[in-house]
């Protein structure tokens, strides 16, 4: 599987690229816009993109070239700096995730893995989708601990505890609940 990693954070790319290519991914990486066009193919299928590369959402705009070259690759967005234009943007010019750096390795792969025919084209779909991403970040960071969890995102206990309800009902029980404490 040929993956396509556009970043010019060196350091993020030198971490995350072993983990990639143990994963199975033939990783081929540029960090701008011109090169990743100089690199893509139709036989690379998959793309990781960072959205500020040479200037603010110059990821974001390679999006439609890299899918002009192939149109079935599946393009991942990643961002430090996210905001719901952006990842609505990226939505709409046809990227199938949209991750918040430091994303590690299983998240960015399970982005890959979104069902065909999903609707993640409205923003209430993006803004939850962020949402629940942000939660399961914050679970992983405060042990599972929900009312630590609460506090670090600001949240009533109960309010996070009814929102982890919601996700995991639409969720098909990616999160184990074994480990979650009050």
């Amino acid at each position: 599987m040929k993956l396509l990693f556009v970043d010019n954070d060196m350091d993020f790319v030198a971490t995350l690229c072993p983990q990639l290519t143990r994963r199975g991914f033939s990783v081929y990486t540029s960090h701008d816009s011109k090169a990743a066009l100089a690199v893509a193919t139709k036989e690379i299928r998959f793309a990781l993109l960072e959205t500020v590369l040479e200037k603010p959402d110059a990821g974001i705009a390679l999006i439609a070239e890299l899918i002009k070259i192939n149109p079935s690759m599946q393009i991942v967005v990643l961002t430090r700096q996210p905001g719901i234009a952006a990842a609505v943007f990226s939505f709409k010019m046809g990227a199938r995730d949209y991750l918040l750096k430091p994303a590690d390795v299983d998240d960015i792969i399970n982005a890959f893995d979104i069902e065909e025919g999903a609707d993640l084209g409205s923003s209430t779909n993006i803004l939850s989708h962020m949402e629940w991403q942000n939660i399961k970040k914050a679970l992983d960071a405060c042990n599972g601990n929900i009312s630590e969890t609460a506090r670090s995102l600001s949240l009533h206990r109960r309010t996070l505890q009814r929102k982890i309800a919601r996700y995991r009902k639409s969720e098909s029980g990616s999160m184990n609940t074994d480990n979650l404490s009050a």
